[in-house]
């Protein structure tokens, strides 16, 4: 029983810490938080901070790892509920979408550089399990494309690794440009950002379309 509630007690310190950190990380900035700020916040001692995180990097990881199982599990959810691959497509953007509205500025961070070696992942755990569900996600996406192929929906002579991370850097940059240049979205091209979203995964979706 005492090792449970040990073990209890570590995990709700360090979910306290990571929520503390994202509430910091959206007001202030990534790079204008500090530990300091993140401990005085949280009501530890910033000696008892570094107990559970060996840096504000570290703790950022833990978020973007969140983050990305929440879009696995949002894909996965989409690709086994829907028939039809336009709608697994359409379900698939709408994730996207979501889980950008739940934090821009954590979204952003699903594309950026993330290190994988060996020697950094032995150092820094959390960066291993951030590639393990990257590869899922990319997996999911992997499945959707091929089985798509399978029905005859989707164009046969695609090479089904590049195209997805085209459709990974494509549909994600465009959901955070939509945001960012909405207002001259509806000044050049007189479209709400949701109007010019759907456009773009429209478009997207006839490159693939057979």
């Amino acid at each position: 029983m005492g090792e449970k509630r040990q073990l209890d007690r570590i995990r709700y310190n360090k979910n306290n810490i990571i929520e503390t950190a994202k509430q910091l990380f959206t007001e202030k900035g990534i790079v204008q938080t500090t530990m300091a700020d993140i401990a005085k916040t949280a009501d530890y001692s910033k000696s008892t901070i570094y107990v559970y995180f060996k840096s504000k990097e570290e703790i950022y990881h833990h978020i973007i790892l969140e983050y990305m199982t929440t879009l696995r599990d949002g894909l996965t959810t989409v690709m086994q509920e829907k028939n039809r691959a336009k709608d697994r497509y359409d379900g698939l953007c709408k994730v996207l979408i979501q889980l950008h509205e739940k934090s821009p500025l954590f979204f952003k961070g699903l594309l950026a550089k993330i290190e994988v070696s060996a020697q950094a992942m032995e150092e820094e755990p959390v960066l291993g399990e951030i590639y393990t569900v990257g590869e899922e996600v990319n997996h999911v996406i992997e499945t959707f494309l091929q089985e798509g192929m399978d029905e005859g929906v989707i164009r046969q002579d695609l090479p089904i690794p590049p195209t997805v991370f085209i459709m990974w850097a494509s549909l994600c940059q465009n959901i955070i440009m939509a945001e960012e240049k909405k207002e001259y979205i509806a000044m050049k091209m007189s479209l709400t950002k949701d109007e010019y979203l759907q456009t773009v995964f429209d478009t997207l979706y006839k490159t693939i379309d057979r």
